[in-house]
């Protein structure tokens, strides 16, 4: 893979976590209110697209670090006040 299409990768990337996080920072308040089930069902599907990323990531030998992700997990929908 050439330099740039790889740099163009990683900005894509990068453009996607900001926008994953930036939802389920909204969506936080939505698991607030609805029934733990469902809340359970939203933090399981994030995790999910968390791990899917992580996977494309790697396909293209970059990391969660290189995406602004490193160390970042899905808040637990049992956790929030």
């Amino acid at each position: 893979m050439t330099k740039r299409k790889l740099d163009n990768y990683e900005e894509s990337f990068k453009d996607f976590s900001v926008l994953f996080r930036r939802r389920i920072n909204e969506d936080i308040e939505l698991w607030r209110s609805c029934n733990p089930e469902h809340a359970k069902g939203r933090e399981m599907a994030y995790s999910a697209c968390l791990f899917e990323l992580k996977e494309a990531l790697e396909k293209n030998g970059l990391t969660l670090a290189d995406v602004g992700l490193a160390g970042y997990e899905v808040p637990k929908s049992d956790q929030l006040e």
